[in-house]
């Protein structure tokens, strides 16, 4: 017997109950056994940037965890470089069902506003030939049935294939207006899934999106496809503090008349070495050169800027010092390298010790900033009764800070 499988995608950007209710909808109508969840990577047709992959899985793999019905797919968003096309997608998913000799029927799942934008698609009579099209329709209303029937076998005739309807609850959420909600501070609220809304309190994905949107589109695009590429390189909650990393150096470098697309891609590199063999750290850590002595705990440093140079093409010493200086820190830094350390200790994601003092700080004042984020750095490395490397007790003097004082700390 087929699996009747309904593909469900979108940039979900945020993931509300909304779009769980359609999911729920879905299931009930007995069109499909299983829907398959699949957030897009770099979609042709989308106006706006879309947030950070990182950030847009991350909801849904909360909201979703533990619902044997639903499957989450990573598909378009490992795709390095390319578009997100739905006739390509179908192509691949039912390749790979043959593969696993699979027997499986694919339809796609839409809101209705889906028929009132299918005329600007990438080839939407391949997509409609591939698999019918699930459509929900919100509510009782009958005009507004009249219409999207009519608007059905309309795009029917005009393209052939099949669009079928079922019935949704009517929830009334935008996914605009939540971002500028969220972009403003306030809370999430019960239009969202528990875990989600822990998310999005926790890490604050919006806070900087204005920020954000200041950088270039070269720029852009690179994050994009780089966020895809380090996919594989490091667990879900890393990509997550990489992406805070990133817009919080974004945020800062604006704020202090910095490079914002280096301070980007600065931000989402700075980890890229961190979960690779320690072997491997240490032998590039070396070949980079300005961090010594070294040891397994800051070799992903300067691991990460010679990997950056080699493997992704980064040429701007900058840059790439800001990479290897995030895990010690130097004597004479820079306010790029310093908008790297700090964003690294204080996105949203942290939560050490005066984290609120150092973020005002931050604002304002880089070197005041530093100050006391090394303090407490200093701080926490004495309690735990771990070495102090001896380029960040050099760098301690250029904000005032004693290093013998902590030294002798008990």
């Amino acid at each position: 017997m087929k699996k009747k499988i309904g593909l469900f995608g979108g940039s979900f950007d945020p993931f509300h109950l909304g779009h769980e209710r359609m999911i729920d909808a879905a299931l009930a109508s007995g069109e499909v056994s299983r829907v398959l969840v699949m957030p897009c990577g770099l979609p042709p047709h989308k106006t706006r940037r879309l947030s950070l992959a990182a950030y847009r899985y991350s909801m849904l793999e909360a909201a979703l965890q533990g619902r044997s019905e639903v499957e989450l797919s990573r598909y378009e968003l490992q795709r390095p470089g390319q578009y997100s096309y739905t006739s390509e997608t179908l192509k691949a998913l039912r390749r790979e069902a043959r593969e696993k000799g699979e027997k499986i029927s694919l339809s796609l799942i839409y809101g209705s506003d889906a028929l009132e934008t299918m005329d600007s698609w990438h080839k939407p009579r391949k997509i409609l030939k591939q698999a019918p099209m699930l459509i929900a329709l919100r509510g009782n209303d009958s005009e507004k049935r009249e219409f999207y029937e009519s608007r059905a076998r309309a795009l029917m005739d005009r393209y052939g294939g099949e669009i079928r309807f079922f019935p949704m609850e009517p929830i009334e959420l935008s996914s605009t207006e939540w971002r500028e909600r969220l972009a403003r501070g306030e809370n999430p609220n019960e239009n969202f899934n528990p875990a989600v809304a822990a998310f999005l309190v926790k890490n604050k994905p919006y806070l900087f999106a204005e920020d954000m949107n200041q950088i270039s589109d070269e720029a852009y695009t690179r994050l994009a496809v780089l966020e895809q590429e380090i996919w594989e390189f490091m667990p879900l909650r890393r990509l997550v503090h990489t992406a805070n990393v990133c817009q919080y150096a974004v945020h800062l470098a604006l704020r202090h008349g910095q490079d914002a697309d280096k301070a980007a891609l600065a931000g989402l590199l700075h980890d890229v070495c961190k979960y690779m063999p320690v072997a491997r750290q240490m032998k590039l850590a070396e070949a980079e050169g300005s961090i010594y002595p070294l040891n397994p705990n800051i070799a992903h440093g300067p691991a990460g800027a010679v990997y950056a140079r080699d493997v992704f093409g980064m040429k701007d010493p900058l840059l790439l010092n800001a990479i290897a200086r995030h895990t010690t820190t130097v004597p004479g830094m820079n306010d790029l390298d310093k908008i790297i350390y700090l964003s690294d200790k204080i996105e949203w994601g942290r939560d050490f010790n005066y984290l609120d003092e150092i973020r005002e700080a931050a604002e304002l004042d880089l070197n005041l900033a530093m100050k006391l984020c090394l303090r407490e750095v200093l701080l926490a490395l004495v309690r735990q009764h771990k070495k102090i490397h001896p380029q960040t007790l050099s760098a301690a003097k250029d904000y005032g800070i004693d290093p013998q004082s902590f030294l002798r700390l008990p």
